[in-house]
C-alpha cells in the first residue's frame, strides 16, 4: 500500500516474494490444469486455442478432451467462434497472445 501525503511517496506495506509460495510450476501449467479441471466439471466447457495452444498450456485440456477442442490459426475466427458458442449456452475458454483487429 502507498500513502500519500504531502505530496510525499510514502510507502507502509511492501510485497515480500519471500513469503509467496510459487512452488516451480509455470503460470501457463496453472491454467491448462485449470482449464482441464473446470472442463471435468462442466461438460458445457469448449476449449478454443490459436497456434500457441501447447504455449499457453491449453494442450492439457485439448489432450484430455479432444472432443471438446478447438483450434485456428486465425485469432479473430477464434474470438467469433467463442461468441457463438456462448450463444448456444456453451462455455468457451479462449486463451492467446497479442492485439486482435476484428
Amino acid at each position: 500500500m502507498i500513502k500519500f501525503a504531502n505530496n510525499n511517496i510514502t510507502r507502509i506495506h511492501s510485497f515480500q516474494w519471500s513469503n509467496y509460495n510459487r512452488g516451480d510450476k509455470a503460470t501457463r501449467l496453472g491454467f491448462g490444469e485449470g482449464l482441464a479441471e473446470a472442463g471435468d466439471r462442466n461438460k458445457n466447457l469448449i476449449g478454443l486455442g490459436a497456434d500457441i495452444t501447447a504455449s499457453v498450456g491449453m494442450n492439457i485440456f485439448r489432450d484430455k478432451f479432444p472432443e471438446r477442442f478447438i483450434s485456428w490459426h486465425c485469432r479473430a475466427k477464434l474470438c467469433r467462434c467463442s461468441s457463438r458458442i456462448a450463444s448456444i449456452r456453451k462455455i468457451p475458454g479462449v486463451s492467446t497472445y497479442g492485439v486482435l483487429q476484428l
